[in-house]
């Protein structure tokens, strides 16, 4: 089973595009921290990917910043660039999602 759930905060705004097929499509990046075992507090990045009614209110309600949480699974994608050059990125998918509308505000 491949599910992941995640908790963090919008690195930049949400950047939405519509695909030759009519499909909606918004790409973001969270960043979701947590303290190491020397008490350092550790940050990482995930490059999402959501698609329809769920790409449109993400890119509508949030911006950089804003806290989101996250229900989806991981994808890696493989190919060669113009270059010739191989190429990988791995996202998440995002099935579902939730957020607070005044999550600016909260901690």
């Amino acid at each position: 089973m491949n599910r992941l759930i995640l908790y963090g905060r919008m690195t930049a705004d949400p950047e939405m595009k519509t695909l030759p097929s009519g499909t909606v499509v918004t790409n973001f990046c969270i960043a979701e921290s947590e303290k190491n075992k020397d008490g350092e507090e550790v940050s990482q990045f995930h490059n999402c990917t959501s698609f329809g009614k769920t790409a449109e209110v993400i890119h509508q309600y949030h911006k950089k910043g804003d806290a989101i949480h996250i229900e989806g699974k991981v994808q890696y994608r493989y190919w060669t660039d113009k270059e010739g050059v191989k190429r990988n990125a791995t996202e998440i998918l995002v099935n579902s999602f939730t957020f607070n509308m005044n999550n600016k505000t909260t901690n």
